[in-house]
């Protein structure tokens, strides 16, 4: 029926700062940088914009609980999908009242998160019902560029399962990895 019903809400924030005309106008972001006490939008992160979005959304009024997994960038310019979902499989380690999650993906790829949480969800051999939503991208036909980009990435994250469903052996390190 395309109902959700939820306990809870889990947010998966990055370390990065947010973008104008991305994460909003620089309107919009002034007031959240605002809100924090920050001195330019420039400085806002994109934890702080999740909260500010959770305060004001029907999820927050209809009392569900917020949860806010951030995870810091490390070594590169921000968190990858990989990192972030690690963290979160670590989150779900210590709350194993969690049945069930629905992904909800705001990336123009939505298959690319789903083939990504798929694999890490079995890697990490997790045991929970799950589905990925989101709009995903609208592709101009004019310009493809954005269609085989996403099509590249997808392919990209699902080839080892393929190999493995094919029952070849991938001996590259630097793949195995992956």
């Amino acid at each position: 029926s395309g109902r959700v019903i939820s306990k809870a809400v889990i947010v998966l924030t990055g370390d990065r700062h947010v973008t104008s005309c991305v994460d909003g106008t620089q309107d919009q972001l002034k007031g959240v940088a605002r809100q924090f006490g920050l001195d330019s939008w420039q400085h806002v992160t994109e934890h702080q914009l999740a909260e500010v979005i959770y305060k004001r959304s029907t999820l927050a009024s209809r009392g569900l609980p917020l949860h806010t997994i951030h995870t810091l960038k490390g070594s590169t310019l921000q968190p990858s999908i990989q990192s972030m979902l690690l963290e979160l499989v670590a989150w779900l380690k210590q709350h194993d009242e969690v049945r069930s999650l629905v992904f909800v993906s705001s990336q123009p790829y939505v298959k690319y998160h789903e083939a990504i949480i798929n694999a890490l969800m079995r890697d990490q051999d997790m045991v929970l019902s799950y589905k990925v939503i989101g709009h995903g991208a609208k592709v101009n036909p004019l310009n493809p560029q954005a269609l085989l980009d996403g099509l590249g990435s997808y392919l990209w994250v699902v080839t080892p399962q393929v190999l493995l469903s094919l029952g070849i052996r991938v001996q590259s390190p630097a793949i195995q990895e992956k």
